[in-house]
Parts: C-alpha cells; structure tokens; sequence
C-alpha cells in the first residue's frame, strides 16, 4: 500500500545489511547471519573498508555449537555486502582470531574490491598517452589496467576522455597508480564492484542536495570543526613538463596567477556608486577597490592580447622558416669554407670555390635581410605588447601604500605537474588548482544520531549518500553551510553514524560554491620587486661614489643600451657574440672559456676560465644582497653564488652558467620566452621537416617517414601540413610486341531468342508451268484395305419378324487387293499463283557449346597527346600514425587544407614513425611534417 505524502508507514522497518561469504569466483558459499559488530566506512573518491566479528559458537537449538562458517573464511575470499539496493564486494584481507573473557571471535578486515590490484605493478611506464582508447590498445588505462586484469571501463566523462598527460614511472603498485589518475585527469573515480568497471565523473556531476540538513536539535550530536590557515595560497607559480609555464600567453608575461578573494571577503561595492556595501575583513577599503579595478582591467584586456598572439604566430612561424633557410646556407658556406682551407693546404687551384664563397654571402646577406623584415613586423607587434604590459603593471594601478600592503597577503606556492605538456592545459589545472588552495581548508566531523534505524526518520534514509551535498547548521559558531558527503562511518550493531563533510574550497562565512569561486577572479598579476622601494631609501646615499666610476658606468650604459645589431653565431667554433657596428668587439664562448675582445679576436685580454677570472681592467659596483646583479632596462646580468644568469629586458632568463639546476653544471641557453632551453649539457633543440607529394587513394596512402632518435630527451612539437589536389599523371603509351592471344573460354549453355510477333505473309510469285514428277520405279503394292483378297468375314442374324422367321447372313469385316503397277511418272501443270502462310508468335531456342575465340595482336603503338593529365581532387583525408588511426583526436576527415595539425603525442621516441595520408578517392596530396625536439647526446 503506497504511504501518503508527509505519513509515516509505521511497518515499514529499516533496511538491514546482509554479508555472504564468496569465493574469488563469486560462488556464494554461506550467508553470515551471526555477523556483529558490521563497521562499514565509506570514502569519497577512495576504497571503501569493512569488519565484522564472526563468533566462534552459535546458538542450534538450544545448544551452542562450533560455528561452521568460522572455518570456511580464508584470506582473499569475498564478502558480497547487500543492503537495500546497494550491492559491493569487498576482499577479506586480514582474518584474525581473538579471545577476550573466553568469548572467541573471528574478526574480519575486508576493503573494497579494487584493492585485489594492489599486487599488481607497472613498470617503466612513460609517453603522453590519453586516460582510454576505445579502439586500439593505446590509452592509459588500456596499457595498465586492462592488460594487467579482468576489469574493464564503464563510464568516462568526455571532457576527461579528451585529456592527454605525460607518464615517466619507473616501478609503481598499479592500484596507487590508478588513484593518482584521479588527480592528473581532475576526476573522480567510482568502482562498480558487480560489474569490475571502472568510471571517470567530473567531480562537479556527482552529489545532489536531496535536502538533508543536520543542525542542534537534528540529528546532530557533537560536531568539530578543523580550519587550516595556513594552507591558504594567494599566488601560485604553475609549471609543467620540461618545466614549461604559461608565461608566453599571458599578457603579463609572468607564470604564476592570483586571487585575493580570502582576504578580501566580504567586501562588496557598489557597481555605480562604488559605495562600499561591506568591509574586507582583512583589507583595507583603498586596496580592495585598487584589486577589483586591476582585475576588470586584466578582463578588458585579455582579448586585445590574445589577437596579438594570433598576429604574431604566423610571422613567428615565417621567421623560423626563414632561419632554418638561413641555417643551411651558413651550413653550405661551411661546407665550401672547409673544402677553401683544404684547396689552400694542397696548393690546388681555388678559383672556382672563391667564386661559390662570394655567390653564397650574397645569399646568406639576402637572406639575412629577409629575416630583418620579418624581425620588425614581430617588433612592431612586440612593441604593442610592451605598451600593454606597461598598462597592466601592478605598479602603474596600485599606489605605493597598496602594493606594500597587497604584497603581505601574497602567499606564495609553486604547483607543477609534469603530466601536462600544452601550455592552455597548464593555465586552466593551475587555475583549478589555485582555486583548492586559495581558501583555508575547513573539514567537519560529524556525530550524528543513526536516523538509519528510526522508522519515524524515514523520508531521510535514502538522502544520506556519499558525494551528495547536506546542510549543517549550528548558530553559536556561525555555521550555515552546504558541503560535500566525503566519508559516512556507520555501525549497525551500536547505531553509531558519523560523517565528515569538506568544503576545501571555500570561504567558512558565505560559503560559495565551487562554480562560484571559479567564476570569480583569478588574476595574472605582473611580477612586482618589492626591494624597489627598499632601494629607494638607499639610492641617496649611493652619490658618494667618485665621478671617474659614475662616468665609466655612463658610458657602458650607454654602449648596452645601443647595442641592437648583435649577432649570435652558434658553430663549430663555439658561440661568437658581435655586431656588425663594429665587429673587433666579440665574445666567444668554447671549450669552458668565455672570452672578450676588442681587437677581433687576435687577443683576448678579458676572459672567465675554470680557474677563475681574468681582465686588464674590472670596473664594478657593490650592491646590498647576496648577488651581484648588473643590469638596466635592457636586461641584467646577475652572479648568485655559482650561477651567472643573463636576462632580457622583459625579465626572461636568456643564457645561465654554472649550476643552472641542482648538480648540473654548465651552459644552459633559452629562447625568448625564458622558459624553453635549447642548449644545455643534456643536448640541443633541433627542428627539421619533411616533405612529400604523391597520387593517393582510400588503398595507397602519401607515406611520410620521420626518425625520432632514441637519444631524444623530448619531443616538443612535430606539426603536420598537408594540401589537397588534383590527380596527376604523365603518360605516353608503350610498344607492344604483337601476338596471339585466346580470349577466355565461354561456358555454353542453352539460350532462348528473342520471340517474333508472328503474321500473315505471302510468298513470292510462281509463272507456273507442265512439271513431272519423280520418277517411280513400280512394284507390288498391298494395302491394308477393306476389300479384296484376304478376306475376313463376320456372321450376323436379322431380326425375326412376327411369324419368328429370321436370316442368317455372313458380311465382309476387311479385305486387300494385290495390284501390279509398273514404272511410270506423271505430267502435271503448275499455274502462276503464290502462297499465303500464317507464322504464330514464336522463340528460338538455341544451344551454344563452351568455346573460346584466337586474336591476333600484331606489335603497335598508341599515339596521346602530350600534356598533364588532371582528375578528382583528393577528399575525406585519412590520418594514421604507426598503423593506427588519429582521425578521431585530430577532428578529421579532412576535405580542406590544413597546416596547424599537432601531432607530437602519437610519435615515438627510438624509432622510424610512418604517417599515412589516406583519401576516399583518387586524387593527389602535398604533404609535410615539421619536427622539433630537444636532442640529447650519445655518449
């Protein structure tokens, strides 16, 4: 009988849990009714637990008895725990024995069927792979899980699905491997025990607010709050593999981001009047106006920099086109350079090579002119950007005071996590990420009143759900919340319930929710010296340092500050700094020397060796620190115990030497961003490509083939290009030579012709004429007749008449004649006349034998004419890589052409890679692959 709405069913009982005792097949061998003491404790996003006591002796009849089902528990069997609809298998692992006042007990530990993989290991597991793939044998899970076990996957969320990280794990348990999943891909993982799947939810989907609420007076018993401050970060640095950040896209061109929220709540403003509706529990009213300001000003200005980036990736990729030109006419002119010195060695005649030398300066100086024009077209855009930067400057929209007092709320963490490769991923992880650590992490335990065994607490039984959300209330300490389920402990036996709720990421007054926070602001701030302004009670008593030093260091900083046409030259002979201004000046790097001259490298009087330092005249300020830093607005140049650092005017680290990392001695050299190396004691950033056009079709694929030697510490980027075109072909025909051939044989067979409507005809006219017959040659002839001779007669009786007289008379049944005709013909006339005949419809059949036919193919030519020869154009282009397909995570097939495909995850280190380019049908493809990466050195 359904209860009515707000009518407790007084007969409805609460819902008892049931344990069966399983073997590892899942055979049910006993249900353990005589189990107490059942202790079930359940963790969000972890492995469940659960113990119970067995006792020894049972009460049968009266009697107590040996408990049989105490002997059939064993280590690695299963417990199947039902209650209600719920469902789980749990694996026993540690069975013990106990005695306790002669009351002997069997206690058993059981966790979460998962936990049977905690033997399992993964071993030397690395690449950037996704979390599954549902074809193939590629994907994390697929390489691991899969393959090591009966499990299989059940749900994955596709913002997860979508997701790629990158592994180097030498020997890790695969059970704490699969744990660690959970915060590389941001999910939460669920096992369903009944089936073995494993599910991937995004943490935000899971948990609903069925209304449950627990406060003084309901349900609630004791309750302990636990605040940790100190875990409170308002700027995180983000780093990820190789160490990259995402300075290079962020306008402020720092690689950490902000949020003041913490501190700054519960300010609140109003958006017009900008009249302050409450007050910063921490913060001063000025400085809070000053960070909501700066961060509507970083909002406006996203945009604008975000179309700088675009304009400038093209010219980017332009200019680095036009280096690697450059770089194989440097490497020519070395080539004829050397083969010059050996000419000159030999006394052979060097003429010829002079002449190849001048032709390939002048190309080089062509194409250095080319890079020029394009180096300015990126300047230009630099130089809108530097505008921006100085716009958005912390120091350009906070007073003096303001940055002071922002800079003591400015806790600082550095976060990386190697997994991520893509610069867009690190932002929006680090972005998560700060939003977990940027409140203080307040947790509650909870006793509460077990409602699970109260008939009146019905309407609430199924709200107690892990993951869903409750409200806790307790007026005295300013508790108001809603929060997350994260562990549910309850006792049957005792009606003992305890939770523990988290609300990790938010503010305790307010509480906002995850959505909430993450839609409120997380600035990128700008990198602000805060020893500036200890600097500058300092500066005035810096005057006292004599003219002739102050003069030395003007004219440096103005030689520095000129200096824009420098060029760097990384060969055989080491590094070579100079400018073509004026090119006696020149730094050389080789060999562990860094030496400079200024008589164009005859001599060189100012050097730095293993040994030490050496120069004819040091020129030098001491500054307060612990590091000597020279520089400029152009950049500085600092020594930091065995570390000299150069950086550039936007505060990139450009060239270090010494102890760059920790136990890694000598030359690291970045590129402009300050965050990617190439050159450093491991090896050299390297780019190639490769190109290649053919004919194709959904059976002969375009085949590109790119070695990625093992020696390779990193890919960094391997970009495919391709165009779509015409089929081509050039033809003229080929002799033949003649012969005779046999066409192939016909089966036979019986055959039907085709039916004829039928009709009157007339035949044609005949004159008519006297015509014999044949002649006969005669002869006896002897019918079978009626009469004649061999007579056979029958007998008959008539009718009597009325006196009974009748007659009796004999008649001839047949008979023949013998007659004698001689040989004789006969005359008769033929008048003109015609015939008329009547053909009905009809068919034919006709049989026609198995057979063959011979040709002869006399030798010939067939003459074209000449031309190129065009058809379809190539469509729904296919990628593979190594045999498999990538459509899928490249957004293909493809029918435009396209130049921007990143296909770095799908190479392998160690091995020729073979890409195939596939069409649906004939047509032709122009295809390249560009490769760069960090090369090592094999030793």
């Amino acid at each position: 009988m359904p209860t009515l709405l707000g009518i407790i069913d007084k007969y409805k009982k609460p819902e008892k849990s049931r344990l069966y005792l399983c073997k590892p097949d899942r055979t049910t061998i006993a249900e353990l009714t005589e189990a107490y003491n059942k202790n079930l404790s359940t963790n969000y996003n972890g492995i469940h637990e659960l113990s119970f006591d067995i006792p020894y002796l049972v009460n049968r009849n009266h009697k107590y008895v040996r408990n049989k089902n105490v002997d059939l528990i064993r280590g690695h069997y299963l417990i199947r725990y039902e209650r209600g609809n719920e469902k789980e298998y749990f694996i026993i692992i540690n069975p013990k024995n106990t005695t306790n006042n002669g009351v002997e007990v069997k206690n058993v530990q059981c966790y979460l069927l998962p936990y049977e993989l905690n033997k399992k290991i993964i071993r030397e597991f690395s690449g950037t792979k996704s979390l599954y793939s549902d074809v193939g044998s590629e994907g994390v899970l697929n390489e691991t899980l899969l393959a090591k076990s009966d499990w299989s996957v059940g749900y994955i969320d596709a913002d997860i699905a979508l997701k790629h990280r990158t592994f180097d794990v030498s020997e890790q348990g695969l059970i704490e491997f699969i744990g660690d999943l959970s915060d590389l891909y941001d999910a939460v993982i669920i096992w369903d025990t009944t089936n073995k799947k494993i599910n991937f939810y995004k943490n935000e989907d899971i948990g609903t607010n069925k209304g449950l609420s627990i406060e003084h007076g309901k349900y609630l018993k004791s309750l302990e709050e636990n605040p940790d401050f100190d875990s409170v970060v308002t700027r995180l640095y983000v780093y990820g593999n190789e160490g990259i950040s995402f300075a290079s896209v962020n306008p402020t061109g720092v690689p950490f981001i902000e949020s003041f929220d913490f501190y700054m709540y519960p300010f609140k403003r109003d958006d017009i009047t900008r009249e302050i509706i409450f007050h910063s529990n921490y913060m001063s009213d000025s400085l809070c106006h000053a960070i909501l300001d700066y961060n509507a000003l970083l909002d406006s200005k996203q945009g604008e920099f975000t179309k700088m980036l675009e304009r400038k990736k093209p010219i980017q990729e332009n200019l680095q086109a036009k280096q690697n030109e450059l770089f194989v006419l440097q490497t020519q002119l070395n080539t004829i350079e050397d083969e010059l010195a050996v000419a000159n060695a030999t006394m052979k005649p060097t003429d010829s090579l002079i002449t190849q030398k001048i032709n390939k300066l002048s190309e080089i100086a062509s194409k250095n002119t080319e890079i020029d024009t394009v180096k300015n077209s990126l300047q230009s855009i630099d130089n809108e950007i530097t505008v921006l930067k100085n716009t958005i400057a912390v120091e350009n929209n906070f007073t003096r005071e303001q940055i002071i007092e922002r800079e003591k709320f400015a806790n600082e963490l550095v976060w990386s996590n190697t997994s991520i490769f893509e610069v867009d991923d690190l932002y929006e992880e680090g972005k998560k990420e700060l939003l977990k650590v940027s409140q203080p992490r307040i947790s509650y335990s909870i006793d509460m009143v077990d409602f699970l065994n109260v008939t009146k607490c019905q309407r609430d039984w199924d709200k107690l759900v892990l993951g869903d959300l409750v409200t806790i209330k307790y007026h005295n300490f300013g508790i108001d919340i809603l929060a997350k389920i994260i562990s549910i402990k309850h006792v049957e036996d005792t009606n003992s319930l305890s939770i523990e709720i988290a609300n990790a990421h938010d503010i305790k007054n307010g509480f906002m929710t995850l959505k909430e926070l993450f839609n409120r602001t997380v600035s990128s701030s700008t990198t602000l010296d805060m020893s500036k302004f200890k600097w500058d009670e300092t500066t005035k008593n810096t005057h006292e340092i004599s003219q002739v030093l102050n003069d030395t260091w003007s004219a440096i900083d103005r030689e520095i500050k000129a200096g824009v046409n420098e060029s760097v030259d990384i060969s055989r002979k080491g590094i070579v700094i100079t400018d073509s201004n004026d090119p006696k000046r020149l730094l050389v790097m080789q060999h562990g020397v860094l030496g400079l001259s200024n008589d164009g490298g005859n001599t060189f009087k100012h050097a730095i060796t293993p040994e030490g330092i050496i120069g004819e005249r040091i020129i030098g300020k001491l500054l307060l620190g612990e590091k000597l830093i020279i520089g400029d607005s152009n950049g500085t140049f600092t020594i930091n115990g065995n570390l000299l650092t150069i950086q550039d005017l936007n505060a990139k680290p450009r060239v270090k030497l010494g102890e760059y990392i920790k136990g890694a001695y000598g030359l690291q050299i970045f590129d402009k961003t300050g965050n990617q190396t190439i050159l450093d004691e491991n090896g050299m950033l390297q780019t190639w490509q490769q190109n290649s056009v053919d004919n194709v079709d959904g059976y002969n694929p375009l085949t590109l083939e790119v070695f990625i030697p093992s020696e390779t510490l990193s890919i960094k980027k391997v970009m495919l290009r391709f165009k779509l075109l015409q089929f081509r072909a050039y033809s003229q025909t080929t002799e033949s030579g003649g012969g005779t051939y046999s066409s192939t044989s016909s089966g036979g067979g019986m055959y039907t012709s085709t039916s004829s409507g039928g009709g009157t005809y007339g035949s044609t006219l005949s004159d008519g004429g006297v015509s014999k017959t044949t002649a006969s040659g005669g002869g006896r002839v002897q019918p079978t007749l009626d009469r004649g001779v061999n007579v056979e007669y029958a007998y008959g009786t008539t009718e009597p008449n009325s006196t009974g007289h009748s007659h009796q008379y004999r008649y001839v049944i047949k008979h023949s004649h013998e007659i004698e005709i001689p040989s004789h013909t006969h005359d008769f006339s033929v008048p003109a006349h015609s015939h008329s005949f009547n053909v009905p419809s009809h068919e034919h059949m006709m049989n026609i034998p198995s057979h063959d036919h011979t040709f002869t193919v006399p030798a010939h030519l067939h003459p074209i004419q000449h031309g190129i020869y065009k058809s379809t154009y190539a469509r729904q282009l296919s990628v593979h890589i190594n045999g498999v397909n990538r459509d899928y995570e490249l957004g293909g097939k493809f029918n435009v052409d396209r130049h921007d495909l990143n296909i770095t995850p799908y190479l392998v280190k160690g091995q020729w890679n073979t890409i195939d380019l596939y069409s649906s049908q004939l047509g032709r493809i122009d295809a390249t692959v560009f490769v760069q990466a960090l090369m090592g050195y094999n030793n």
